[in-house]
């Protein structure tokens, strides 16, 4: 243990409450960093509540999501030897970085949103529709930055060492989360969400046999992205003509 720094002797001996203290604190300071980008330089303009939902999102979902990845990652997708050669080591590193960006980026993003939109008392609707409008250019970036990053800390890092340059990135990376989380929803996308629901709910027949009323249910669901891609752009079109938008009926606001 000697010559080690202190953080990795504490990673070392106590890695998970390590790894939930260090991104509590990361992802508050991210969120510091995100509320500084936006203006808010006074001690006064800081937005705590947002920094604390920040930190528990850290310390509960992320690090217990990150930690996991990389034991299994190491575990599943196995480690090149050393002193193995240049091909055999990006073998090693691509499949990890390609299961990284397809399962475990989409899911944090999710969470966090998620996370975000139900400590704000946001509603389920609300929340698909933040979802919707940024879940997949955030995906984009990510995958943007992370790819880079992770191929890097996989090829020239040790696997108990890959935490330090990890959260050198996620440092960046969750001040820009932090503003995407928190970030409102565009009215015409929470608009069209809830015309696409308002509209599919008017159209179910109650009076229909059970096995029929499930059947109906059943087909809804699958449509109901398509109908929420169609209000979506009616809200569009009619906004870039310049003409009135139609408010969602009053029975509709309900389903918020």
């Amino acid at each position: 243990m000697a010559g080690r720094l202190p953080f990795a002797r504490l990673l070392a001996d106590n890695p998970w409450a390590t790894r939930v203290g260090s991104y509590t604190a990361l992802l508050a300071g991210a969120d510091l960093a995100g509320q500084a980008a936006m203006g808010a330089r006074r001690f006064e303009d800081i937005d705590w509540h947002e920094v604390a939902r920040m930190a528990i999102y850290g310390g509960v979902f992320s690090a217990p999501l990150v930690h996991s990845w990389y034991i299994a990652s190491s575990r599943l997708l196995g480690e090149a030897a050393i002193g193995a050669s240049l091909r055999a080591r990006l073998a090693s590193v691509a499949p990890k970085v390609i299961a990284e960006q397809a399962l475990l980026s989409p899911t944090t993003i999710v969470v966090a949103i998620a996370w975000n939109g139900v400590a704000t008392g946001k509603s389920p609707s609300y929340i698909r529709s933040k979802l919707g409008q940024d879940l997949v250019p955030a995906w984009k970036r990510c995958a943007a930055v992370w790819s880079v990053a992770s191929t890097a800390n996989y090829f020239f890092v040790p696997p108990h060492l890959r935490v330090f340059p990890a959260m050198v990135v996620a440092a960046g990376w969750n001040a820009y989360l932090s503003v995407v989380s928190n970030r409102a929803v565009r009215p015409e996308a929470h608009d069209a969400d809830l015309l696409a629901e308002t509209r599919l709910a008017k159209a179910i027949d109650v009076r229909l046999p059970p096995d029929q009323f499930c059947a109906q249910l059943t087909a809804m669901a699958m449509s109901r992205a398509a109908a929420r891609l169609v209000c979506e752009a009616d809200f569009v079109r009619t906004a870039r003509s310049g003409a009135p938008m139609q408010p969602v009926p009053a029975w509709g606001r309900t389903l918020r």
